[in-house]
């Protein structure tokens, strides 16, 4: 594999949501190999769940492996460390709060895993070889842990350039979204999909609205029981 090239010390830093981006299509990428790779583990078990055919589920990790590789070569290897840095300053900036640690912690494990991927992809084992296959399964844990986690990293990094462009909802569309809301959870029609902490330390979750077959996403401040916006 061709070690993906770091961007020019000089240039354009990349904006937050584009470094957002990167990460996201980094996980949708994951996503897809890990659907591909049960697919074809499922046919190497027997009804019970065990691995009747080894080889070939050996051959289908060593796929996944090389293909999440690939991956992060392609939307991350460039990125990582920007999005770290710019993830870092937003955590820097946010109120003492007791879940900070656990993202502090989070965010210094990406980092050590990106530092194992970059020295693999700086001294790539030979093509084809039972080195590169090794050097692969030895890469994959972190390239589950940046699918896992980088949203955390995304969400925190993105939120400083959102604090400064997006202009709150009025007040009476915060009310009349909040009452929506609630009416919604109260109907068992509000989904809750995704939580972060703001940069005031308040937590942020989204959510489905679900009115009459019509679905919309809102961001919930607070308790989701108490306060949203469109």
């Amino acid at each position: 594999m061709t070690p993906a090239s770091r961007p020019a010390p000089h240039g354009p830093l990349p904006r937050a949501p584009e470094l957002a981006n990167w990460a996201r299509d980094f996980r949708l990428r994951m996503a897809v190999i890990d659907c591909e790779t049960e697919d074809v583990l499922d046919m190497t078990r027997d009804r019970y769940g065990r691995t009747v055919h080894a080889g070939a589920a050996a051959a289908a990790r060593a796929h996944r492996d090389k293909a999440a590789l690939e991956a992060y070569a392609t939307h991350l290897a460039s990125h990582a460390e920007a999005l770290l840095d710019a993830a870092r300053l937003v955590l820097d900036e946010l109120p003492p709060a007791r879940h900070l640690a656990g993202w502090r912690a989070v965010l210094d494990g990406l980092a050590a895993s990106a530092a194992e991927i970059r020295r693999a992809l700086d001294r790539p084992a030979a093509p084809g070889s039972q080195a590169e296959r090794t050097q692969h399964a030895a890469l994959w844990p972190h390239l589950a842990a940046w699918a896992d986690h980088s949203s955390i990293a995304s969400n925190l990094a993105d939120q400083r350039d959102g604090q400064r462009h997006k202009a709150p909802l009025s007040h009476e569309k915060q009310k009349m979204w909040t009452e929506r809301a609630q009416a919604a959870q109260r109907r068992g029609e509000l989904e809750l999909t995704e939580s972060w902490y703001a940069a005031d330390g308040q937590p942020i979750t989204l959510a489905y609205l679900v009115e009459d077959d019509d679905s919309t996403v809102v961001a919930l401040r607070g308790d989701p029981g108490y306060r949203a916006g469109r």
